[in-house]
């Protein structure tokens, strides 16, 4: 699955402690199933070329096709509205030797 982030925001503070940790929700459409899931990886590929991978946290609808998903330990200059994300079958893992799925 593939998706484009619309928005994002930081999570931090007080809010961080309803998460269990700070990072960065990021909000998209699906144009398909499969959701996402936690636990999910997602691979995050900005404009720049740059690709990540990180794993879903906690997900949620918005109504129609509306998501989002929480992700632990990301800052929102990491993911700038216009990333691609992909998960399940589409997702294709592009690794660097010292950058684990965190």
């Amino acid at each position: 699955m593939e998706a484009v982030v619309k928005d994002a925001f930081e999570v931090n503070g007080r809010v961080a402690q309803d998460y269990g940790a700070s990072g960065l929700v990021i909000v998209f459409e699906l144009s398909r199933p499969p959701e996402l899931h936690r636990g999910d990886v997602v691979t995050l590929m900005r404009a720049d070329g740059s690709v990540r991978s990180v794993r879903a946290g906690e997900t949620k609808e918005h109504g129609g096709l509306g998501r989002s998903v929480f992700l632990e330990g990301i800052l929102k200059e990491e993911v700038p509205v216009g990333t691609r994300i992909t998960w399940g079958t589409d997702v294709q893992q592009v690794f660097s030797s010292n950058q684990p799925v965190v």
